[in-house]
């Protein structure tokens, strides 16, 4: 099954690091989870004097895309993405590719999840057993 991801990126091309914030990324990259395809667009949100998480939201829907991947993406972010049915799966250090590959793998939790193990006994649920990844 294809599912396409935005991941916020510094640069326009997969082995660009992921951009830690939503609103001040300097590129939104639209990754196809089969192909590994990628296309990029700048974010213009940056350009918005005023409610650039909103805007940077709405872009990142209008890409079509089911998953973001993004280090920090603030509540009313969050409950924007929530509600046009995305996931979203925080990530930080790294690259685009690599974020991509964790995800294919299964070892990428969303935030859902993430609170989620905050409330097991330590040990309990491997990444499988959570159900993480493009297919959960």
């Amino acid at each position: 099954m294809d599912i396409k991801v935005v991941v916020t990126a510094t640069a326009p091309v997969l082995d660009a690091r992921v951009d830690p914030r939503l609103d001040g990324a300097a590129y939104f990259t639209l990754v196809n989870t089969n192909t590994i395809k990628a296309e990029s667009m700048p974010n213009r949100a940056r350009e918005v004097p005023l409610g650039t998480e909103e805007a940077a939201s709405k872009a990142v829907i209008g890409m079509s895309a089911q998953a973001l991947i993004s280090d920090h993406v603030g509540p009313k972010a969050q409950e924007i993405v929530s509600s046009a049915g995305m996931r979203y799966y925080p990530y930080s250090g790294g690259l685009v590719e690599d974020a991509m590959i964790q995800l294919k793998r299964g070892e990428l939790p969303t935030l859902d999840e993430l609170a989620r193990m905050k409330d097991m006994p330590s040990g309990v649920g491997s990444t499988a057993e959570r159900g993480t990844g493009p297919e959960a």
